[in-house]
């Protein structure tokens, strides 16, 4: 709360990693204003994560005498929010044209990291590969920009082409976050096996992560994969540091395994505990009261959202 300088290499290491969720939560709101790093920290990641009417009022709410708003960096940022989200007029007021600096010059891998942006936000798919083989020729390529060209092909009936792409890539996430995309994206584009594969070896590395659980599952219950989702919950069940957080969930998916292979008195047995389990995360009981309702156990949901209740 007083060390900023300890604030500022938080922020550091969370931009290194493409954390720019966690590094939104770190710096708002605070009760005193940010340094200029911070700042400027604070507006990257607000643009990377797609928060863009924040990233917008934030460089207004800079003074006109802030040296941030003649940072050649930040003019390209700003040159990039004029051409994917910006009106005509401004996109004619920044000085910094994102195009100029594509093909050469300091700042010519940032330029098509945020051409990228661009590209998706208009749906452009040949300049986004252009841009993103230019970031390749210099080793500066992504995950996440080779997962959102699937993405972005996948979009634009270029389906097989996104699988193929898919397939023929061997990079590896660095994080969950990273893993929960490549894994959504593999789903996306026809391969569910190799995802299934990928969060079979990430589950446990990342198991802070609620998501990537509730991903996991969704997928082996999309597949009919029902050892597996069995194996799953009972894993959850026998690790202290995911019962506490997930014991609900983990009766949740045995009893859908139970219902599929046509025995609703264990299945029932299984859900009837699942109220008076722990369960701090709303989105996550509203995920299960609603497959509960869908499998025919509407009091159990409403005991389980009752529980929920302050």
């Amino acid at each position: 709360e007083t060390n900023v300088v300890d604030l500022e290499l938080a922020a550091t290491i969370f931009e290194k990693y493409g954390l720019d969720q966690y590094l939104i939560s770190l710096l708002t709101p605070r009760p005193e204003p940010l340094t200029p790093p911070l700042q400027k920290a604070y507006l990257r990641a607000l643009f990377n994560n797609d928060r863009m009417a924040e990233f917008d009022r934030v460089w207004h709410s800079l003074e006109p005498s802030s040296r941030l708003r003649n940072d050649p960096e930040l003019e390209l940022y700003r040159a990039a929010f004029a051409a994917g989200w910006g009106t005509s007029e401004l996109a004619r007021k920044v000085n910094v044209r994102l195009e100029d600096q594509l093909e050469s010059g300091e700042w010519q891998v940032l330029a098509n990291r945020l051409y990228l942006r661009v590209c998706l936000q208009r749906n452009e798919v040949e300049p986004y590969l252009e841009a993103l083989g230019r970031l390749q020729k210099q080793g500066q390529d992504r995950l996440l920009d080779h997962v959102r060209s699937w993405r972005l092909l996948h979009a634009n009936r270029r389906q097989a082409e996104a699988r193929a792409l898919a397939e023929a890539y061997a990079g590896s996430p660095a994080t969950g976050l990273e893993t929960v995309e490549l894994a959504q994206a593999l789903h996306a584009v026809g391969l569910p096996a190799r995802a299934a594969k990928l969060l079979d070896a990430s589950v446990l590395e990342y198991s802070f992560l609620d998501g990537l659980w509730i991903l996991y599952a969704n997928l082996l219950i999309e597949t009919e994969r029902w050892d597996e989702l069995r194996k799953l919950a009972l894993t959850i069940r026998l690790r202290p540091d995911l019962a506490d957080r997930l014991r609900a969930y983990s009766y949740f998916l045995e009893g859908r395994v139970e219902i599929a292979q046509n025995r609703p008195g264990l299945a029932a047995q299984l859900f009837s505990q699942i109220p008076a389990c722990p369960l701090d995360n709303l989105e996550l009981a509203l995920n299960i009261a609603n497959g509960l309702c869908q499998l025919g156990q509407p009091r159990t949901a409403r005991a389980l959202l009752d529980s929920q209740t302050v």
